[in-house]
């Protein structure tokens, strides 16, 4: 059988954690004896038996369109975001801290970040209405072969926004920890010239779901270290409001590493380019997590967050939001204490949890059952679906 997987496009394979996903989901097909590919549009599908679509938060329908033209059965990966829960909440609290930091004064409040440590939900009054993708993307969904959800969360989401949605859950497995194979070595310190286990880290591309604001704010006052990895954004605005954000409320170092930066030291701040303008090698990666002190995520939204399963795996104490799916994937509290979730609106909250797991010891947590998930295993279960349903 050919499987194909239409994905964004130009993006590298290697960073975003859908992209990884894929990936894993084509070398296990293969593995199987299958054909699989990975294209970033329908207009290049030659001979294949089934496609998925991924991610509605895009628009989807020129490419249903095209394959509904040639009669190709197709599902999705739908990556589908809970767009009601996170967006509007998300988008106020970057409107309500940048009032605070251009001390904004009108007729009734006087705007001050203690605000948000007292009472998060104030943000609600700051909210801008969510994306409309499901309704984009509603008769694709609807006349999906069938929707293969990355978590049970992420299924009920789905039939919330598409009741008539045909929904499966396949959880996913986290190969990429392969790439992990090595001892850790000391490259990250060597880079960044911290010591081990003394910085909190947070790894993503700078955007308001993925809430670098709140990890800011939330530690301003604490003498930590805080180190940010982030590839380049489309949220230009966003990344360049946290850097002055870092320079106007964090006391104590803040490093900022990111693709094409450019070098600057203020206050506070220290961004690092990386290394000859290129992604963190795997390596540098591993070291990273490994030597942190706490990995701090207090993501609005994440499917369910790769950079979770990379803590995790080396026994890094880490923070995680309550609003993502990975909870489905650690959820024994005698197992999976490495992990503590948080309200990623709640910087009171956020605080007193980096108060609590900062420097918390734990062996490599590789030992749990979902990094024991091989790719061959989980494709199987693509497999299984596939034949359910493409007929």
């Amino acid at each position: 059988m050919k499987i194909s997987i239409i994905s964004r496009k130009n993006q590298d394979i290697k960073w975003g954690g859908d992209l990884r996903t894929f990936e894993t989901i084509k070398l296990g097909l293969q593995e199987l004896g299958h054909e699989a590919e990975i294209l970033s549009t329908s207009t290049d599908l030659h001979n294949t038996d089934f496609v998925f679509l991924s991610n509605t938060s895009l628009d989807l329908r020129p490419d249903n369109n095209v394959l509904d033209l040639l009669g190709i059965p197709y599902g999705l990966i739908p990556f589908h975001e809970n767009y009601i829960q996170y967006h509007s909440p998300s988008k106020g609290f970057f409107e309500f801290v940048k009032k605070c930091y251009n001390e904004t004064l009108d007729s009734t409040v006087k705007y001050e970040i203690d605000y948000l440590f007292e009472n998060p939900n104030v943000i609600n009054y700051f909210e801008i209405p969510p994306r409309k993708c499901s309704l984009i993307n509603y008769n694709t969904i609807k006349n999906a072969r069938v929707c293969i959800a990355n978590s049970p969360t992420e299924a009920r989401t789905l039939l919330r926004d598409c009741p008539k949605a045909t929904v499966e859950t396949v959880l996913w497995t986290p190969g990429f920890a392969d790439e992990f194979t090595s001892e850790p070595t000391n490259e990250f310190l060597d880079l960044t010239g911290l010591k081990s286990k003394s910085y909190i880290l947070q790894v993503g591309r700078f955007e308001t779901r993925k809430n670098q604001l709140a990890s800011i704010l939330a530690t301003k006052d604490l003498d930590i270290p805080l180190v940010f990895i982030s590839t380049k954004t489309n949220a230009l605005d966003y990344e360049m409001f946290c850097i002055q954000s870092i320079v106007k409320w964090r006391k104590a170092p803040t490093i900022f590493i990111g693709l094409n930066a450019n070098p600057c030291k203020e206050g506070p701040l220290q961004i690092i380019p990386m290394p000859n303008n290129q992604k963190l090698s795997n390596s540098m990666l591993q070291s990273a997590f490994f030597h942190a002190g706490l990995h701090l995520h207090p993501a609005f939204q994440e499917l369910p967050g790769y950079t979770y399963f990379e803590s995790v795996a080396q026994g890094t104490a880490t923070i995680a939001s309550s609003w993502t799916t990975i909870q489905d994937y650690f959820s024994n509290p005698n197992i999976d204490g490495i992990i503590e979730y948080c309200n990623p609106g709640n910087l009171q909250e956020i605080r007193d949890l980096v108060e609590k797991k900062f420097g918390q010891s734990f062996s490599s947590s590789s030992v749990h059952p979902i990094f024991k998930r091989t790719k061959k295993e989980m494709a199987q279960e693509f497999v299984n679906i596939i034949n359910k349903y493409k007929n």
